[in-house]
């Protein structure tokens, strides 16, 4: 599944955008692209930690595919709440620009004629699978056991798509680095096998710290989720 998640990034940094061309009342002819790194700072700090690259290319006035691969692995700034974790992420995102007076910032020379804000619409589709272990408490409903402490290991898969909203900001004087914020809503469905458990025996479902509605790290379930992120970006071209 890893490479599965490697291959669909790469595919979609690598396919190129069908240029297309849009005259405006008044303008000049859409002729060229944008394309652009991004980074999410927060995702530091997520539940499961996420350490990855985006990437992104305007190929019109107003559309934009934007991707994100993200390795996962679990958070040490939440102490030992589980054993182990590690994974990978996926993001792909299609974007639709409200505004049409876009050009490309490199084919401009009155920066001021591109707006400050950039709002934008789009639909989301992710991908999440990750390996992990930890130690719970496993019961057998037949013969009422209790086996406590035990050792399991496990992998996960999650499939999820969105609707979101977003826009970006200029934060330097040259124009290549951008902040961007997103936030939406959507659904998402988690897989869960269980390689190494005790034989005939239930994973007692107790969390060991309660996150409030989020579901513990071994639930097979499917969720409302609501995506959102503040990433910096820098404009290659």
């Amino acid at each position: 599944m890893k490479q599965l998640l490697l291959i669909s990034f790469l595919g979609v940094v690598l396919t190129a955008g069908a240029q297309q061309e849009n005259t405006m009342q008044g303008k000049q002819v859409f002729k060229g692209t944008e394309k652009y790194l991004s980074f999410n700072p927060f995702g530091l700090i997520e539940s499961y930690l996420a350490i990855g690259i985006g990437f992104g290319k305007r190929f019109s006035m107003r559309s934009e595919y934007f991707t994100e691969l993200s390795y996962v692995a679990k958070n040490p700034i939440y102490g030992d709440y589980i054993n182990s974790l590690n994974g990978a992420k996926l993001i792909l995102q299609y974007r639709y620009h409200i505004l049409q007076h876009w050009k490309p910032m490199l084919k401009m020379k009155d920066s001021k004629r591109r707006p400050e804000l950039d709002p934008f619409v789009g639909v989301e589709f992710r991908m999440k699978m990750f390996n992990f272990s930890d130690k719970t408490t496993f019961v057998n409903t037949t013969t009422h056991d209790t086996l406590h402490n035990e050792l399991y290991r496990a992998n996960a898969f999650s499939i999820g798509g969105a609707l979101v909203v977003g826009s970006t900001y200029y934060i330097s004087k040259n124009k290549r680095w951008q902040l961007e914020t997103t936030i939406g809503i959507g659904g998402r469905q988690k897989f869960v096998n269980f390689k190494k458990a005790p034989v005939n025996y239930e994973i007692l479902k107790v969390q060991k710290i309660d996150y409030g509605f989020i579901p513990a790290v071994y639930e097979q379930v499917g969720m409302p989720y609501f995506p959102c992120a503040v990433r910096l970006r820098y404009i290659i071209h």
